[in-house]
């Protein structure tokens, strides 16, 4: 449940150059935005199997991403539970987590255009890389 007081607390007077979209934006990436610290623990635990923000921009040519989302209660704990599929391993272990952010360099990140926001990477892709056809 988000907690409406908190995050109306905890958000500085708004700049009266911002739009009311680009305001809540902003709000919600300063109260919802995971720690450095729970990020090291998922790329400890996941390693490879871990994509996370800076793997989102390197491998679709992205420069700005949106808000990325709050990681669940009990992620980590989860993560280090024993696995359902292969019962003698932990879910870590026969799983990736991939953190999507709310837009991809200012457009919004939806079910119905990440693949298209693929595509437009793999196309960048291939410009760079000289000599490589289709």
């Amino acid at each position: 449940m988000i907690d409406w007081k908190k995050i109306i607390a905890e958000t500085p007077a708004p700049d009266p150059t911002l739009s009311i979209d680009q305001f809540l934006d902003q709000a919600f990436a300063q109260v919802n935005a995971p720690s450095v610290g729970q990020y090291g623990k998922l790329k400890e635990l996941l390693g490879p199997c871990f994509i996370g923000p800076d793997e989102i921009k390197q491998a679709l040519q992205v420069g700005d991403l949106g808000a990325i989302p709050a990681l669940p209660k009990g992620l980590i704990e989860a993560l280090e539970s024993n696995s359902l599929i292969t019962p003698e391993q932990k879910v870590f272990q026969d799983h990736t987590l991939m953190l999507m952010p709310a837009s991809f360099d200012g457009v919004a990140n939806t079910v119905l255009n990440f693949k298209d926001l693929v595509e437009l990477a793999e196309q960048r892709r291939k410009l760079v890389k000289p000599g490589i056809g289709p």
